[in-house]
């Protein structure tokens, strides 16, 4: 089941859609020699910010569940490989739409009625600067 989910993951990184990944069956068409030259040249600065927040989300919700400390000390090496990868270009992932977010913020609201600025928006911290661990952030993936 993990290899599934691991699996699914990694290819909805990659830009495959999660419900056509629902079973092994549908994951293992998938796996041949182009997988790894996708995985060997993903580049995440090729995509826009909204399309590795998407991926990102995607591939959240598709290896919802997996027990990622058990997984990279129990599963085959080659599971524990993609592992890595999916969880490597998540953070990626993360910081390229942060920095996207920050060099691009969001329009503020206009002066308020005595000329002076309005306050600014209070951000949400990201996962990261709140400290989660990745296990946390695996197992509240169904509410992203």
């Amino acid at each position: 089941m993990h290899t599934h989910k691991v699996m699914a993951g990694v290819l909805a990184l990659l830009g495959v859609e999660r419900k056509s990944l629902k079973s092994w069956n549908d994951v293992r068409l998938r796996l041949n020699r182009d997988l790894v030259h996708e995985i060997l040249e993903f580049d995440c600065m090729d995509q826009s910010p909204e399309t590795l927040g998407e991926r990102w989300a995607e591939s959240v919700r598709a290896s919802k569940g997996i027990d990622i400390d058990d997984l990279l000390t129990t599963a085959p090496y080659p599971i524990q490989a993609m592992a890595r990868w999916m969880m490597a270009m998540r953070l990626v992932m993360q910081v390229v739409i942060t920095i996207d977010a920050e060099a691009h913020p969001p329009d503020r609201p206009a002066a308020d009625t005595n000329g002076e600025a309005a306050a600014p928006i209070a951000e949400e911290p990201t996962p990261l600067e709140r400290g989660e661990s990745l296990q946390e952030l695996l197992q509240g993936a169904g509410e992203v």
